[in-house]
């Protein structure tokens, strides 16, 4: 312990104290003498005393600038919240956006739907997904009922065209956009005439009751170039649908007329319809009508 019985940590507090103690009081005396010696008795000079002008005009200033600054914080954060806010309503409006977008593709879509169907109940009310065999006096109106038409001029005696009607029989269900008819040339002179029909079978089509194409024959070459197949009389089904596509009467998405008539190609699905299967469905047709007359006797 050191004299007065303080121990050292003590005696060290004790003479810092003094020292401070010492450092204002100079400080003190410094400022009166400044006072004093200018003659401005009335105006307090010093930067240490809380009473000083001085002193309060440096609190003053530190003051204002933490203001300033706090308030160039706030603005900051004002700012920022602004720019997400504004972020936050474009993202907002883009989402409302997208999904106006999708519902309106949604609705467009239903309404497709709708038409497709309506016009699928509308055909069939009509007679399409039938092969249908028509009068003369029956002509001029059922061609003209539908925007897409096609009519078959054969002959009961003719073996080619029991192909034909094989053939357009079979695409007639698969293809409702189109009317598919048939017409005994022998019993529709004034149409045979009108329509120059000189070839049996002859398959015309009618846009809007109007003809705009005919397939002579088994000719589907380039409309009417004579195919180069070893024999024409025995083809495919999907060879008459392209020939029908390529001639607006028909949607067909199936391989190409110039590659079915492409001799190497092997692609074509589906039966052909021979001569000699035509002769035995005339034969059978012929008992089936003798049948029938038996009946009636």
């Amino acid at each position: 312990a050191l004299p007065g019985g303080l121990s050292e940590e003590q005696a060290s507090v004790r003479e810092a104290m003094n020292e401070e103690v010492d450092k204002r009081m100079n400080r003190a005396l410094d400022d009166l003498k400044v006072k004093y010696e200018t003659g401005n008795r009335s105006r307090e000079t010093s930067q240490h005393a809380p009473t000083g002008e001085a002193y309060r005009k440096e609190a003053a200033k530190k003051r204002e600038a933490r203001r300033a600054l706090q308030k160039e914080r706030n603005e900051a954060v004002a700012r920022g919240l602004r720019q997400e806010e504004s972020q936050n309503d474009r993202d907002d409006s883009d989402e409302a956006g997208d999904e106006d977008q999708l519902e309106a593709l949604r609705e467009l879509r239903l309404k497709e739907l709708k038409k497709t169907y309506h016009e699928k109940m509308e055909n069939r009310r009509k007679g399409h997904g039938q092969y249908d065999q028509i009068s003369q006096d029956e002509f001029l109106a059922t061609v003209t009922a539908s925007p897409r038409c096609l009519v078959h001029f054969f002959h009961a005696d003719f073996e080619r065209c029991k192909i034909m009607d094989h053939h357009l029989r079979s695409l007639a269900p698969q293809h409702l956009e189109a009317r598919f008819l048939k017409i005994d040339a022998a019993k529709a002179p004034f149409f045979v005439d009108k329509l120059q029909i000189r070839v049996i079978p002859t398959v015309v089509v009618f846009r809007d009751g109007v003809a705009t194409a005919r397939l002579v024959g088994f000719d589907f070459g380039d409309h009417g170039a004579t195919t180069t197949q070893k024999n024409p009389d025995e083809f495919k089904t999907p060879r008459l649908a392209a020939w029908l596509a390529a001639a607006g009467a028909v949607d067909y998405d199936g391989p190409s007329l110039d590659e079915l008539l492409d001799e190497n190609h092997d692609d074509e699905p589906a039966t052909t319809m021979t001569l000699a299967a035509a002769r035995a469905k005339m034969i059978h047709d012929d008992n089936f009508d003798d049948d029938l007359d038996a009946d009636d006797d």
